[in-house]
């Protein structure tokens, strides 16, 4: 008989702690739920925007490479009516009647090779810190997926939606041509009508600079089924080339950039990056030295490997 209250005595305490617990838990849901709605954060998936130009043409006389640097670095998150530079949410207010210059159009226009702007939202922004030095507004054309940032030393950066670059290049992946190694630095000169041009607007996208110009692709076999691999060649402002290896996600984002070729002036001759990737991906990188009066000298050597992950590692050659 005592077993027998003991048992009800137990399933009772049972039955009324997790009725308190029940209890507690969804009286917390509400303002759970409250808080995380009124978070932007937390509930907005905003679209990544990635920079496809920058032009600085207003400004001529702009001679600035660290300022360039910056800017290409910065992190564009954006739908709708919320914005955020860097992952940090940025205040913006949409406004009808925009106080902006002739030349900032006049860029703008350029850029879209268009004359006019007729579908254009304009925000202007507060931004507390502003270390990118951006200025009202901030131009948005939804029709043509392309969002504009003007700073106040006469910069304007052009973006696009990351997912919509990223399907136009898996569109052009598919159809390019594939080579082998092993891969000189001379592979691109000796191999350049297997290379396939791409437009411009990927430089960054690819990791490239301002000046890089004359974008050409071509993929390179690959057994890893973790990333893929292209060579890209360019050429600079000054029409010197240049060779790099990529490693790209399977949603083609990319993992990985190594120069493999570029040659650099010097007053008295030039410095080369000279490298080879041999039939098992181990790629050697020289830098070279060449000048009119001695011999060229090898500077270093750095060799690397590829991991598992599509990352390019220094490796020691015994």
């Amino acid at each position: 008989m005592n077993n027998l209250k003991l048992y009800y005595r137990f399933n009772f305490f049972k039955i009324f702690f997790n009725l308190i617990i029940t209890i507690l838990i969804f009286s917390n849901l509400p303002i759970s739920y409250a808080e995380n709605k009124n978070n932007p954060v937390n509930n907005v998936k905003a679209t990544e925007w990635e920079l496809v130009d920058f032009d600085h043409s207003l400004n001529d006389s702009y001679d600035d490479n660290k300022r360039e640097e910056k800017l290409q670095k910065i992190n564009i998150k954006f739908i709708d009516e919320v914005l955020f530079i860097d992952n940090t949410l940025i205040k913006i207010k949409k406004v009808t009647e925009p106080d902006i210059d002739n030349k900032i159009f006049d860029s703008v226009r350029k850029i879209l090779n268009q004359t006019t702007l007729n579908d254009a939202i304009y925000y202007n922004v507060d931004l507390p810190n502003n270390c990118y030095q951006i200025t009202n507004p901030i131009i948005f054309l939804p029709k043509k997926n392309y969002l504009f940032l003007h700073t106040n030393d006469e910069f304007v950066l052009s973006f696009k939606p990351q997912l919509i670059l990223q399907d136009e290049f898996s569109s052009i992946f598919l159809h390019l041509l594939v080579a082998k190694p092993p891969v000189a630095s001379d592979f691109f000169d000796r191999n350049e009508k297997s290379f396939t041009p791409i437009s411009e607007k990927f430089k960054f996208y690819l990791g490239g600079k301002q000046d890089d110009d004359m974008l050409a692709i071509l993929k390179l076999e690959n057994d890893n089924k973790n990333y893929k691999l292209i060579l890209l060649a360019s050429y600079d402002m000054s029409g010197s080339p240049s060779l790099a290896l990529i490693s790209l996600s399977n949603q083609f984002k990319i993992i990985d950039k190594i120069v493999l070729s570029e040659q650099y002036e010097k007053e008295d001759g030039h410095l080369d990056i000279d490298s080879f990737i041999d039939g098992n991906y181990l790629i050697k990188k020289q830098k070279i030295e060449y000048t009119d009066t001695i011999p060229p000298k090898i500077l270093n050597v750095t060799n690397y490997s590829i991991d598992n992950n599509g990352f390019f590692i220094k490796t020691k050659i015994n």
